[in-house]
């Protein structure tokens, strides 16, 4: 499931959301042929997938950036847990079988 995340608002509630579970932040370009075949894959991911369109979010994306210190790309797939990135993959790398590990393991740690 895809949430779309369009403030910075909603980002810090989502951030601060990851302290009690991992989050899953996917950053999505309507233009990319690419990142449209990524987003189909993460479409599988048992995880809620919250997404913010770069094309129409810039700012919310950089916002992403600057509090993560993770460098913007899109596609870009981020699992935050405790406020920290605990993984990050760009196009083709993205993977949601990986995202599904990071949050299982994340999830282990509590």
């Amino acid at each position: 499931m895809f949430i779309r995340l369009t403030s910075e608002d909603e980002l810090e509630q989502l951030i601060g959301k990851s302290r009690e579970q991992p989050i899953v932040i996917f950053k999505h370009s309507n233009s990319c042929p690419i990142s449209l075949d990524v987003r189909e894959s993460l479409a599988a991911c048992p995880a809620t997938v919250h997404e913010i369109v770069v094309q129409t979010e810039r700012n919310l994306s950089n916002a992403v950036a600057d509090r993560t210190g993770v460098r913007h790309e899109s596609p870009q797939a981020l699992v935050i847990f405790n406020e920290k990135v605990v993984y990050q993959a760009t196009h083709y790398d993205i993977n949601g079988d990986e995202i599904s590990a990071s949050i299982e393991s994340a999830s282990g740690q509590q």
